[in-house]
């Protein structure tokens, strides 16, 4: 008789802590959470409402205002680490947040959005999402060195400035450039609402690292705070123009019922954390990808993104031949401690894309040293080669030294 639920659910909670504990993890959209966040998370917070407060919270749900002020704590926490006016913590992913926002663009009058093609790095469930609010979608031009969208092009094909019915979108999840948002509101005039999902860059931007997009004539921006920012399975949404609060605000309502009250307190535990640290973190990020890519590259190993320095965020992608096998290049990387994930073939004009980052190292102490030794054994393995039990030891010794050096406990 197969083992019940609860027999095997233990074995598996092991083999993964094994494994966060013991292997590289270079995936781009992972990062690892505090203890006292994760402690959070185990707590009858999760299993409870929030709200905020007010007559009706206090009216309809009597009991619960230490959880509105709870809310309120995270909201305040947000703002001050954003440099933003007005928030909201109550959404529970990226693809939700991005569900709220395509809602909102539809209900204050836009027909058109502008997206970032998928080939690109854009996002592979934006256009579905929009499609089904109803949004016509358009894609914005890139140039094809630069891998930045094509600004004069898009001048060209945008010229009036005078379009109310216009939003832009952004999202990528394969990013490394930022684009440039003044440049769009220039172009497309000051009545297209900008919204840039960051859920790539939310640690990025937090740590100072890269400007805030309110700081760039964006309208809002926002993202899940698990990829370069360190916290729990959650999503915030920024803005600062008090126009837009009261449509945000009830979209929210519409699409969250259950905010998930645990990891509100996670990430408020891990945003107070993150003031002592984050700026540190975000430009060893910065610093850890740029050496990678470095690495790389002297290895021999091609990249995407030349004309730009290859990397000014926590992602590298590397350009490996059509002829790359797969399942062999994923178990060889896995049996040497290392994780990353591979992309379908054209993105970025890369024959066997590879996506890379290093926010999750460099959280956890990978200085720039440590980076070299890493890049060098990961291009060997890129180009087929096999480490050997030594050299697989060598490396888990050191991931477990830069850990002496982590940024969380």
């Amino acid at each position: 008789m197969s083992a019940s639920f609860i027999e095997y659910l233990p074995n598996l909670i092991a083999n993964i802590e094994n494994k966060s504990r013991s292997r590289i993890n270079l995936i781009p959209s992972e990062n690892m959470m505090s203890q006292e966040c994760l402690s959070v998370l185990s707590t009858q917070l999760s299993q409870r409402y929030v709200f905020p407060g007010g007559e009706n919270t206090t009216l309809y749900w009597p009991g619960t205002e230490d959880l509105g002020e709870l809310l309120k704590l995270v909201e305040n926490l947000t703002l001050n680490q954003f440099k933003a006016t007005q928030c909201s913590v109550r959404p529970l992913s990226g693809l939700h947040g991005m569900t709220i926002m395509f809602s909102l663009l539809k209900r204050i009058g836009k027909d058109v959005v502008y997206l970032v093609p998928f080939e690109y790095g854009g996002h592979g469930n934006s256009r579905q999402v929009a499609e089904r609010f109803g949004l016509e979608v358009k894609y914005l031009p890139f140039h094809t060195e630069s891998l930045d969208i094509d600004y004069q092009e898009l001048s060209n094909i945008f010229p009036q400035k005078m379009v109310g019915n216009v939003a832009v979108y952004i999202d990528q999840w394969v990013c490394l450039i930022v684009p440039n948002l003044s440049h769009l509101k220039n172009i497309f005039g000051k009545d297209c609402y900008i919204h840039h999902d960051t859920s790539h860059l939310m640690g990025l931007i937090a740590g100072g690292a890269i400007p805030s997009p309110l700081t760039q004539k964006a309208d809002s921006f926002g993202g899940s705070m698990h990829k370069t920012f360190p916290g729990p399975q959650k999503a915030v949404l920024l803005w600062d123009d008090l126009r837009y609060s009261t449509a945000i605000t009830e979209e929210v309502s519409v699409f969250v019922s259950h905010a998930h009250t645990g990891a509100i307190a996670a990430l408020g535990v891990a945003l107070e954390g993150f003031q002592a640290y984050g700026c540190l973190y975000a430009q060893q990020v910065i610093r850890n990808a740029k050496i990678l890519a470095n690495e790389l590259l002297c290895n021999g190993i091609k990249l995407a993104g030349e004309h730009i320095g290859y990397t000014t965020t926590h992602q590298v992608v590397v350009d490996l031949p059509a002829s790359t096998n797969l399942r062999v290049l994923g178990r060889n990387l896995v049996n040497s401690g290392i994780s990353l994930n591979f992309l379908e073939s054209g993105i970025l004009q890369c024959h066997c894309p590879v996506r890379l980052g290093v926010q999750e190292i460099s959280l956890l102490g990978f200085q720039e040293n440590d980076v070299r030794l890493l890049g060098c054994q990961i291009a060997r393995l890129f180009k087929g080669e096999i480490l050997s039990p030594r050299e697989i030891i060598e490396l888990a010794q050191l991931n477990a030294k830069c850990r002496n050096n982590s940024f969380i406990s």
